[in-house]
């Protein structure tokens, strides 16, 4: 299983499994709701709920973004485009768009209307690799990137352009998110630390943090912002006190393999 999303709701859990199938799952429950879904030719790499409820989006290796009807399950529109896997997809906080990044000799963001399917931009180009993680800021300005290359970029959408690099990582990015105000970012690598940076001023905050033994795949911060969650090839989870960015208790087990994808539901 790639990449896991809350709807809306809070009810509900959608995954998307290299098994080439999306699920969606009862959160209280645990059980599965109605048959798994197909439609990509390759593996899930990620999915994504849009904030209204109404549509979850997933990316495949096969090089496209799906749109689907999140009540139902029934696939509203293809997006292609990409000419590599894609590997990351977020709807924006409006709703009205999806942003995707995709792999090598691709390494292009895109930004796609969800009405009509077909893109609002030129593709951003910017990163030398593989594009793992984007994410819009809370306000729909701006997009936020981390890749293979080690780096995050902040790109502005109107104009489209990227500010300067944010470097500290010495391997891959993994996932890079804005924090629930928008002042801060959280980048998670393969170099097994987390780091927090002022957003405006592209700046890192402090020293990494560090608690995993192996790679760091995935970050989520609660909606209050006070927490961020951290999942990791070492089979666990921190939860960080964003207060001080200290970990707060032991790490989280149960998983019997690596943990690629964590998210905290709507109401924490």
């Amino acid at each position: 299983v790639f990449s896991v999303a809350f709807c809306a709701d809070g009810e509900r859990i959608i995954s998307g499994a290299r098994d080439m199938t999306v699920r969606i799952w009862n959160a209280h429950t645990g059980t599965q709701i109605g048959e798994a879904l197909e439609g990509h030719s390759s593996p899930f790499s990620s999915v994504a709920c849009s904030g209204d409820g109404k549509y979850f989006a997933s990316g495949s290796f096969d090089h496209t973004v799906r749109v689907w009807d999140a009540r139902t399950g029934v696939p509203i529109r293809e997006l292609t485009g990409h000419t590599r896997g894609v590997s990351s997809v977020c709807f924006s906080p409006d709703g009205r768009h999806i942003t995707s990044g995709s792999g090598f000799r691709d390494r292009s963001i895109r930004i796609w209307s969800v009405e009509t399917g077909s893109l609002v931009c030129e593709p951003l180009i910017g990163h030398s690799d593989w594009v793992n993680s984007v994410a819009f800021s809370e306000d729909g300005r701006s997009i936020l990137s981390g890749s293979h290359d080690t780096t995050l970029r902040i790109w502005d959408i109107q104009p489209s352009t990227a500010n300067d690099a944010l470097s500290g990582h010495s391997h891959q990015v993994r996932c890079a998110i804005y924090s629930p105000d928008g002042k801060y970012i959280a980048s998670c690598s393969s170099d097994k630390t987390i780091r927090i940076w002022v957003a405006e001023a592209g700046t890192a905050v402090g020293e990494p943090l560090r608690g995993h033994s192996g790679s760091v795949n995935s970050i989520a911060f609660s909606s209050n912002g006070q927490w961020l969650v951290s999942c990791s090839s070492d089979q666990s989870l921190l939860l960080w006190d964003t207060a001080t960015w200290k970990a707060s208790g032991d790490p989280i087990e149960g998983h019997s393999a690596p943990v690629l994808s964590v998210v905290i539901s709507p109401d924490d």
